[in-house]
């Protein structure tokens, strides 16, 4: 009683139930809506003191949704047990919300698993459509429907079971904001969309995402066939992945959009989401992009592959993204991840839309989490497909066009000429043409050995060699990078400025010069490496 907050009464704890003692298993009956008012300790009673279920409302709690959890733990106990009463939409509520679904369709309190399987499935009442239903189970069904838009978001008052206008117009309002068919009923779609993350999986999508190349002889037909119309690949990931040469044009030629995605690894833990690997992946993931001609502001979606929790999401996920966001530069950030994870990282702004991997419905990211605010694509079933040349899988995926896709691709001048490269004291490139009217140098620098200094610099200088006569070559601009993997470029070099005028029939070389800075001279290094990661992009 003390560790839940409830008064006995007294300040010593004593082998005797004194009317203190009452008194708080009371209050603590009231707060949980049990209909059961008296002092007895119930075993449903013994086990909500013995967790860590709150039954008043914790910050950030909704009373609307408390209102929720107090009504089904008066009326359906048996089925439930005491749900918390908390204000928070969470897995166990959504747990209870599916057994109280359970109940409604007839099952036991032993049948009641609150797992939405097959039988749940088969059992849905629809309404208002289903005439065979009793008046009990349609009012029951209806205040369920109008619990389950409250937990997702939606402002309905739970105090009456009518069929009214407000209430159709609350659920078109849901079924717009999941794509689904607005019907305006409780029909399949719609118990599906309120209560699993993944909604019902056999419904129609128009988009996809798989790591099979669209190159292979009908594959494209196929997906078309099946009235999808963007597909998802990855500009990274190794062999089994990546795109392969020509598919986009081929994606996009053939009529489809194109969704990047972003994923190293299968399914990275949270030890793969350090700093150091957020400018990995910027760099990587906007030199890849540019490397396939995908157009500036197209959104590339980073996957956050695993059911990372609330600490891990906080302190590891949201800080690599802000890096991703800081250093993407002219590309846009979408995140991969289940709902939790999507809704903070979008919260902090570090990410323009999400990608929901709706389809892990056991996530604890998902069950017991609402669809994120303005959500752009939404992954819900595996599937395979047949093809000409044989089977291929995919996965099933909503578009909601909220945010656009990629539907052309960028046909300018060069895009990254790109290398990775170590060196010590001074390195010098061979000289290249590039044409175009503008060239941009973007420089990255990490430590490769331990005796270099905290204040050392890589000097990057561009150099013109314009004729075969003197003056051979002359200076044009530089790049100052800190070795700590950050991007640079001559905006942030101390000549300031944008962009390098590129001269009618001149070759361009690059210098770089291990350094640090004393007063308003570079001293070359004498010792140490550094990994040096450089682009150049011409317009």
């Amino acid at each position: 009683m003390f560790c839940k907050g409830y008064s006995t009464g007294s300040t010593d704890i004593t082998c005797n139930f004194y009317s203190g003692t009452g008194s708080g298993i009371r209050k603590l009956k009231s707060d949980a809506g049990c209909k059961d008012t008296s002092s007895n300790v119930t075993l449903n009673v013994m086990k909500a003191l013995l967790s860590m279920d709150q039954f008043v409302l914790v910050s950030g709690g909704n009373s609307l949704i408390q209102s929720v959890q107090r009504t089904i733990n008066s009326k359906y106990e048996d089925y439930i047990g005491l749900a918390p009463c908390d204000g928070l939409y969470g897995r166990q509520m959504n747990t209870a919300l599916i057994k109280v679904l359970q109940a409604i369709e007839g099952q036991t309190p032993e049948q009641a698993n609150g797992n939405f399987g097959p039988t749940t499935t088969a059992k849905l009442p629809i309404i208002p459509t289903d005439t065979s239903l009793s008046d009990k189970t349609k009012e029951e069904g209806i205040l369920l429907g109008k619990y389950a838009l409250v937990c997702n978001g939606y402002n309905i008052s739970i105090g009456n079971s009518t069929w009214s206008n407000t209430l159709v117009n609350t659920i078109k309002n849901f079924q717009a904001d999941m794509c689904i068919e607005q019907t305006g009923n409780l029909d399949k779609n719609t118990w599906m969309a309120l209560l699993l993350s993944k909604g019902n999986p056999d419904r129609a999508c128009n988009a996809c995402d798989t790591v099979y190349s669209m190159l292979r002889a009908g594959r494209l037909d196929t997906l078309r066939n099946n009235n999808i119309t963007a597909i998802g690949r990855y500009i990274t990931g190794g062999s089994d992945k990546i795109l392969d040469a020509g598919e986009i044009e081929a994606i996009i030629n053939g009529g489809f959009k194109f969704i990047p995605i972003y994923q190293e690894d299968g399914t990275p833990g949270v030890g793969h989401f350090t700093q150091e690997k957020a400018y990995a992946a910027a760099r990587k993931a906007r030199v890849m992009a540019k490397s396939f001609k995908i157009p500036e502001d197209s959104i590339i979606y980073f996957a956050v592959d695993f059911d990372a929790v609330d600490t891990e999401i906080l302190n590891v996920i949201v800080p690599y993204f802000k890096i991703l966001k800081e250093n993407l530069q002219y590309y846009k950030v979408g995140i991969y991840g289940t709902r939790n994870v999507c809704k903070q990282v979008m919260n902090s702004n570090y990410a323009e839309t999400c990608f929901v991997s709706d389809m892990s419905t056991g996530f604890s990211g998902n069950m017991g989490f609402k669809m994120p605010d303005n959500w752009n694509l939404d992954q819900f079933n595996e599937i395979t497909l047949s093809a000409s040349t044989g089977n291929f899988g995919i996965d099933k995926v909503t578009y909601s066009g909220r945010y656009p896709l990629v539907t052309n691709l960028y046909n300018g001048n060069t895009k990254g000429l790109v290398s990775d490269f170590k060196f010590n004291k001074n390195n010098t490139w061979a000289y290249r043409k590039y044409d175009g009217e503008k060239m941009k140098v973007y420089l990255s620098a990490t430590k490769a050995s331990e005796d270099i200094p905290e204040d050392a610099l890589v000097l990057l200088k561009v150099w013109a060699q314009p004729a075969t006569e003197p003056p051979y070559c002359f200076y044009s601009g530089e790049v100052h990078a800190k070795l700590d993997g950050k991007i640079y470029g001559f905006e942030s070099s101390p000549d300031s400025i944008e962009h390098l005028i590129i001269q009618n029939g001149a070759e361009y070389g690059f210098e770089f010069s291990l350094v640090r800075k004393e007063g308003d001279v570079y001293i070359q290094l004498e010792n140490g490496e550094a990994n040096v990661h450089i682009e150049v992009e011409t317009e």
